[in-house]
């Protein structure tokens, strides 16, 4: 597990091109979980100058800031081997899409369907985003094969990872298939760890 920001950088910084390059070496699946955001007055609850934690709002938009920014600074396409991993659906990727694709289109001179290419192979999970308003939006953008189960256990209270759970589990009820279902539960995980779990176990889940 990386931050998305570290010592004031956000990933995607040249900052970190050696561990980029150690990362691609071995072919690295590297979740991605957000930081402090570096907003005056954000330290706390306490200290906030909203009465809002920053886990209310300021970790999507570091989520959705560092996802970004691998793509601004060519980091997916110089170091293509990485898998990385988002937490809470990637925070607002999906339903920014289109802005954000418009803006990068400016910055780099990379067309939409290059951007969109690298956007799509990243992965998110659902830990606390798994909602009928979220989830519709983030399947559009990945597909089920790049949505993983997540639960921010331990860091999230019960009170909120078990409803998201049943959240989760409603919505394949009602608006996916048992196939969808066991993609999202057990494959995509699965095939991101394929590397490292046993032959056994990898033919169990039908690999």
């Amino acid at each position: 597990m990386i931050l998305s920001r570290s010592s004031e950088e956000l990933l995607g910084s040249p900052l970190f091109e050696p561990l980029y390059a150690e990362l691609d070496k071995r072919k690295a699946t590297v979740f991605v979980h957000p930081s402090q955001s570096p907003c005056p007055g954000q330290q706390s609850l306490d200290e906030s100058s909203t009465g809002l934690p920053p886990s209310a709002v300021d970790f999507l938009l570091d989520t959705t800031r560092a996802a970004v920014n691998l793509i601004f600074r060519n980091v997916t396409r110089r170091y293509p081997n990485v898998k990385y991993v988002f937490a809470h659906s990637g925070g607002f990727l999906s339903f920014s899409t289109f802005r954000i694709v418009r803006v990068l289109m400016m910055l780099t001179n990379q067309t939409e369907e290059a951007i969109m290419s690298q956007l799509q192979t990243f992965y998110v999970d659902t830990a606390l985003s798994a909602s009928k308003y979220a989830l519709p939006s983030t399947i559009s953008l990945l597909g089920t094969s790049h949505l993983t189960f997540g639960s921010d256990f331990p860091f999230a209270p019960a009170v909120a990872y078990v409803p998201n759970t049943e959240n989760l589990d409603q919505f394949i009820r009602e608006s996916l298939n048992p196939d969808a279902s066991k993609q999202i539960n057990v494959k995509s995980a699965t095939h991101l760890f394929s590397h490292i779990l046993s032959e056994d176990i990898l033919i169990t889940m039908g690999f």
